[in-house]
């Protein structure tokens, strides 16, 4: 599960990592020279102490997701030739705003939070996917999110965003294009996974809100439902997670051109907390 606006820190070994599938073929797309999606960040959520949520039987979430972000780099570095940045690589503690600093200060293209949900009742199934609502940020974000933006010409061509921005509110100006791939994302899991019922959501999510571009945050299931708690130790169930999030990457890229105010190279600095 994900934390919305505290701390997330997070210890036993992840589930054994395993090779996914991919959609493509021999000729994948590849990003390298793209103007759009060069760098992604991959967000394992909780670790070290934080362990997340845990199943029935003894499964937890911070090994899941671990093991998922690291299905997910190998896919995206081989296949879409692009360069991925874990917030984590073992099981360690990685504050909330530190992870998306991790993204600020790599400009990242895109960031992708991977969490599990949990509830009390065993029932309740399927994935989510949220984006970061900022209706409790006030004015000030409202603001950034609907400002018009200022550019200013660069050496060698291109322009620069020249808008100084609060860490605080780093994603507001990224709404739109965060609710445009939260929507592929969700489209691509449905065609996967089970998903829930609240299949797509807006919430404040404190890992979401410093990043300083498109952000979107899974919930790749309940690990408090015993059937998905077994699959989300399979080889296949995860190969279809990593495999829907390829894709939406592959789809986020081809549309970005048609959203009014595309910015996704992140150039502008912004005030990251060390």
């Amino acid at each position: 599960t994900a934390s919305t606006i505290t701390s997330d820190s997070g210890s036993s070994e992840p589930p054994s990592t395993s090779r996914s599938s991919s959609t493509f073929g021999d000729s994948p797309p590849q990003f390298e020279d793209s103007p759009a999606i060069r760098t992604i960040v991959i967000d394992a959520g909780h670790g070290g102490l934080d362990e997340g949520s845990r199943g029935v039987n003894g499964t937890l979430e911070k090994d899941v997701t671990l093991n998922v972000a690291r299905l997910l780099t190998e896919t995206l570095e081989r296949r879409l030739g692009v360069r991925v940045i874990q917030t984590r690589t073992s099981d360690t503690v990685v504050e909330l705003d530190r992870r998306a600093a991790i993204a600020n200060n790599n400009n990242a293209d895109l960031f992708i939070s991977l969490h599990i949900n949990s509830s009390v009742s065993p029932e309740p199934e399927g994935a989510e996917v949220f984006y970061l609502s900022i209706d409790e940020y006030g004015p000030e974000a409202q603001d950034i999110a609907t400002r018009e933006r200022q550019f200013l010409p660069v050496s060698g061509g291109g322009t620069r965003d020249i808008d100084m921005i609060l860490w605080e509110v780093a994603q507001a100006r990224y709404l739109d294009q965060s609710a445009v791939f939260a929507q592929i994302v969700e489209q691509e899991l449905r065609r996967r996974v089970p998903m829930s019922s609240r299949a797509i959501q807006e919430a404040p999510f404190r890992v979401l809100v410093g990043a300083n571009m498109p952000a979107v945050l899974i919930e790749m299931g309940f690990i408090s439902n015993p059937d998905q708690e077994q699959a989300f130790l399979s080889q296949s169930f995860q190969a279809s997670i990593v495999a829907a999030l390829v894709e939406s990457v592959v789809e986020f890229q081809a549309r970005i051109g048609n959203l009014s105010a595309v910015d996704t190279l992140s150039n502008s600095p912004t005030p990251n907390p060390q």
